[in-house]
C-alpha cells in the first residue's frame, strides 16, 4: 500500500530555470532589444531570398504558430450520437411500415418494385417485363419462329388411301391339290472324286514331245 512522503527523483532539479526565471529573461531581452520580436525575425528569414528554401520553410512553419491558431478537434457527445442513430432507425422503420400497410396488393408491390428498379438502374421497367433488345425485326423473327415451332409440334395428317384395287390374297398351301400322281423318291448320292487325271486326258496327249 503506497504511503506519503518524499519520492526519489520527483520535483524540480536544483539550478534548473523555473517560471519566474523565464519571465525575467523575457523582460531582460525586451529591455535590451525593444524593437525585436521573434515573429519579426522569422518573417525576415522567410522573406530572405538569399537563404535556402528549406530554411525559409522552417521559418514559415514556426511563424504560423503565432498567426494561425491550431484547429480545435471536433468533439461529439456520445448521447447525441446515439440519439441521432436512434432517430434515423425510427424514420426508416416508420417509412417501411407505412408502405406495407398502405399498399398490400400485388399490383402495388409491383409498382414499388418498378419504382425501385428505376431509382437504382435508371430503367423504367417492371420486374416482370422482358428487357427490350435493340435488334431490328426481332418481334417478327420471334413470331415466325413461334409459328414454325407450333407447326412442327402438330401431328402430320395420314396419307390419302390409294384408288388401286387391293389384290386378292394367295390361297394357302394346304388348299392346293396335285394334278397327277406323286413323283417317286430319288435320294441324292454324292459324286465320287476321280482317283487320277489320266482318264481326263486323251491317249495321244504328250506335252514333252516335240513336233517337227
Amino acid at each position: 500500500m503506497p504511503r506519503g512522503g518524499p519520492r526519489k527523483g520527483s520535483g524540480r532539479k536544483p539550478g534548473s530555470p523555473n517560471a519566474r526565471s523565464a519571465i525575467e529573461a523575457i523582460r531582460a531581452v525586451a529591455d535590451r532589444h525593444p524593437d525585436w520580436h521573434p515573429l519579426i525575425q522569422m518573417a525576415d528569414v522567410a522573406n530572405d531570398t538569399d537563404l535556402p528554401i528549406e530554411t525559409r520553410l522552417d521559418a514559415c512553419k514556426s511563424a504560423a504558430r503565432w498567426m494561425i491558431p491550431p484547429p480545435k478537434p471536433v468533439e461529439l457527445e456520445p448521447d447525441a450520437l446515439v440519439e441521432l442513430e436512434a432517430r434515423l432507425v425510427r424514420v426508416k422503420l416508420e417509412a417501411q411500415d407505412q408502405l406495407l400497410h398502405s399498399k398490400p396488393g400485388l399490383a402495388d408491390r409491383l409498382a414499388r418494385a418498378k419504382q425501385q428498379v428505376f431509382v437504382v438502374t435508371g430503367i423504367s421497367r417492371a420486374p416482370d417485363e422482358p428487357i427490350p433488345e435493340p435488334i431490328e425485326g426481332l418481334s417478327e423473327r420471334l413470331s415466325n419462329a413461334r409459328a414454325t415451332a407450333e407447326r412442327l409440334a402438330q401431328p402430320e395428317d395420314a396419307p390419302a388411301p390409294s384408288e388401286r384395287p387391293v389384290p386378292a390374297p394367295a390361297p394357302p398351301v394346304a388348299d392346293t391339290e396335285p394334278s397327277g400322281p406323286p413323283e417317286p423318291y430319288r435320294p441324292l448320292m454324292p459324286t465320287p472324286a476321280p482317283t487320277s487325271f489320266s482318264t481326263l486326258m486323251s491317249e495321244d496327249y504328250n506335252p514333252f514331245s516335240s513336233k517337227d
